[in-house]
């Protein structure tokens, strides 16, 4: 039992050219999409349920933001339409799920035999692969919204706005693009349609022509079934998608690059990190003002208020106990020199005493005037 369904489809159409051109289709339908078999069954069921709590949360807490705000955040083209995309589709993909399991037990009963249920297999089987690209766009939106968060580092910034900046000419070249591939579709269906399966519809000239802009290209085959015009004509479209309209995206893209770094030097974006932090500081000064509210309740600041003398007169003390010191010390340096100062000056008059005495005796001997009584 591996609930596994195929149905196979099988067509061919002769073409009055003698071509044959054949449709197979083969589907693998799992039916029953909501059994129970296992743990893993249990665990994804589950978490499909945990997955559609929250949708329900976040559809009722955006009507309760545009009950009080309006329409603000739709007034222009952004992420809130890209997530209101993304909850319709969960919201129809909801409902296509619960219809669909009660298709799977109104359309195949338990009791039902092979020939009853092949009637019923294809159009559920076609409901099932409608719900499976419902789930799949929605897929590719979250992935996509992951860049709703680019803003972490500027470089990631910096190229959505490029990206933003550019989609208008992107959209304009897109335009020209598809005019000038559908042009040359119709020409190559209409000249190679009954000699290249490559050119047998428009659709497929389309697609041949898109493959050979990535460089899948059959140059020999469509040289063997149409000559040389068949070649020219695949060379002029290579010339025309690859020199010129692919190197005007990359030129609207680098116009759009530069622009962008010149704005950024005069006024660099404020990434999510920049916003945490002022909210942090913000939150920061808010704890302080609370904190001190809470002070001021219970009366602490009056017991700081009577113990900031005390620390004004401990720091008064240790400055003037410091400066004693300096002024002692000071004062000790200046009685030495004045010590050293009188030892010189005594030594001085102690010789001009001798001198004096030898002089006052030689007088007093008789002797003549000698140079003692010309010094005195």
């Amino acid at each position: 039992d591996i609930n596994m369904f195929l149905h196979v489809r099988l067509g061919f159409e002769y073409l009055g050219s003698g071509i044959v051109i054949q449709n197979i289709k083969v589907d693998a339908i799992a039916l029953e999409r909501m059994r129970v078999a296992g743990v893993s069954d249990l665990i994804r069921v589950a978490a499909m349920c945990w997955i559609y709590m929250m949708v329900t949360y976040y559809i009722f807490e955006d009507l309760e933001f545009c009950r009080k705000h309006g329409l603000r955040k739709y007034r222009s083209f952004g992420w809130g339409y890209v997530d209101l995309a993304n909850v319709l589709l969960f919201t129809l993909l909801g409902f296509w799920k619960i219809s669909n399991l009660i298709l799977y037990e109104l359309a195949i009963p338990s009791d039902s035999s092979d020939v009853a249920m092949l009637n019923n297999v294809h159009e559920l089987g076609r409901s099932y692969y409608l719900e499976d690209q419902i789930n799949g766009l929605n897929g590719m939106l979250l992935w996509i919204k992951l860049f709703k968060y680019a803003g972490i580092t500027r470089r990631l910034m910096r190229l959505g706005k490029v990206v933003s900046r550019s989609m208008d000419d992107i959209y304009t070249y897109a335009f020209l693009f598809s005019v000038v591939l559908f042009a040359y579709a119709v020409l190559g269906y209409l000249l190679f349609g009954t000699v290249d399966e490559g050119y047998l519809t428009i659709d497929q000239s389309c697609t041949t022509l898109l493959k050979s802009v990535y460089a899948d290209l059959d140059f020999e085959g469509i040289s063997t079934s149409a000559g040389t015009l068949g070649y020219c004509y695949l060379l002029i479209w290579l010339i025309v998608s690859n020199v010129i309209l692919l190197n005007m995206v990359v030129a609207i893209l680098s116009t759009a690059y530069r622009e962008t770094q010149d704005e950024e030097a005069v006024d660099p974006s404020e990434t999510i990190w920049d916003k945490f932090k002022v909210e942090f500081e913000k939150r920061r000064d808010e704890a302080k003002r609370m904190a001190a509210i809470a002070r001021e309740e219970t009366g602490e600041d009056k017991e700081d208020e009577q113990k900031t003398p005390l620390l004004e007169k401990m720091i008064l003390w240790v400055q003037n106990h410091f400066l004693a010191l300096l002024e002692k010390a000071k004062g000790q340096g200046q009685q030495e020199v004045e010590e050293e100062e009188d030892e010189g000056g005594s030594s001085d008059s102690s010789d001009a005493d001798n001198d004096f005495a030898a002089s006052k005796a030689g007088s007093d001997g008789g002797t003549e005037e000698g140079p003692g009584s010309t010094m005195w």
